[in-house]
């Protein structure tokens, strides 16, 4: 029974933690919103980033794999569990207007990597 115990307190501490480290970045996300609101790249250079020695054939990009990869430029990721709940957290804050925005980026990747095959 005491094993029990420990056991479920060890996994709420681990829930814990986690949920407070999506809180941290999510706040410095937040904090630095201007960074990644509207999304100052191009299509031509994030295509470049994302088929740089790598296969495209299967790659679809979203507004969602778009922001991510935004963020992943200026952000230390130690677990990408934290790191995709944070930036989708982060992603729900976005106005209508800036999620067209990177709708509309991401569907200028993906004509680029259709052009491509």
């Amino acid at each position: 029974m005491n094993q029990a115990n420990q056991a479920s307190n060890n996994n709420s501490q681990v829930v814990n933690s986690f949920h407070e480290e999506v809180a941290r970045l999510l706040q410095q996300l937040v904090a630095n919103r201007h960074q990644y609101f509207p999304n100052r790249s191009t299509a031509v250079r994030i295509h470049g980033e994302l088929t740089r020695g790598r296969p495209y054939n299967r790659m679809r990009m979203n507004r969602r794999k778009l922001l991510r990869f935004s963020v992943a430029t200026s952000v230390q990721i130690t677990d990408w569990r934290v790191f995709n709940r944070a930036v989708d957290l982060f992603m729900d804050t976005a106005t209508p207007q800036e999620k067209l925005g990177y709708a509309l980026l991401a569907e200028e990747v993906n004509t680029l990597i259709r052009r491509r095959r």
